[in-house]
């Protein structure tokens, strides 16, 4: 989406929220850190926002909003009652593949002949539905952090299975290549910063 399309999404919470607007650079920031979605989905974010909460959200909480949208997740509810609709099709001889993959992995980290054969099913449900937010909130914030870092041009480690920035930690006096320093940042946000500094 375009900067003029991310502040016009922007100026709708405005105009729903506050009746004295917002200041410039708060409709900036917020259109900056919205801009990598599609305008039509970043338009329903905010009219679902707009629905259902009475306060100006955060850019975190727009930006929520948009991924579970385009991500179509189920809730832990549905996502269970899937299993459970699962375990009395299948049994616990065969073994179904689900279509949604955060269900498939919810599933496998259980272990299927558990759910099946659990004589407390109340307690795998709160297993199950414990693991299943756990990993929606996962690839909620992948989804919702690797656009926003190639927006702001800072690079990622390589191996994906190390904790984020854990390989890139080094010696203040050691420079690495690739990397933008968080002032870059905070200036674009806050234009004034670097002449109140001098």
């Amino acid at each position: 989406m375009t900067p003029e399309e991310a502040k016009k999404v922007v100026s709708i919470l405005s105009v729903a929220f506050r009746k004295d607007g917002i200041d410039k650079k708060t409709l900036d920031a917020y259109a900056m850190c919205i801009s990598d979605f599609p305008y039509d989905l970043a338009q329903a974010s905010v009219l679902k926002i707009i629905a259902e909460q009475d306060f100006f959200p955060s850019i975190a909480q727009i930006r929520k909003t948009a991924i579970s949208l385009s991500l179509g997740l189920k809730t832990a509810g549905e996502a269970w009652e899937i299993v459970e609709q699962a375990v009395m099709k299948c049994g616990s001889y065969r073994r179904p593949n689900f279509k949604d993959p955060l269900i498939q992995k919810a599933v496998n980290m259980i272990g299927w002949q558990e759910l099946c054969l659990s004589e407390r099913i109340s307690v795998e449900r709160a297993h199950f539905i414990r693991v299943y937010e756990q990993l929606v909130e996962k690839e909620r914030s992948r989804r919702n952090l690797f656009p926003l870092l190639k927006t702001f041009r800072v690079s990622l480690p390589e191996k994906p299975d190390t904790p984020p920035f854990q390989d890139s930690l080094q010696k203040p006096t050691e420079k690495r290549e690739g990397w933008k320093p968080i002032g870059g940042l905070l200036d674009r946000l806050l234009p004034g910063r670097r002449s109140a500094k001098n």
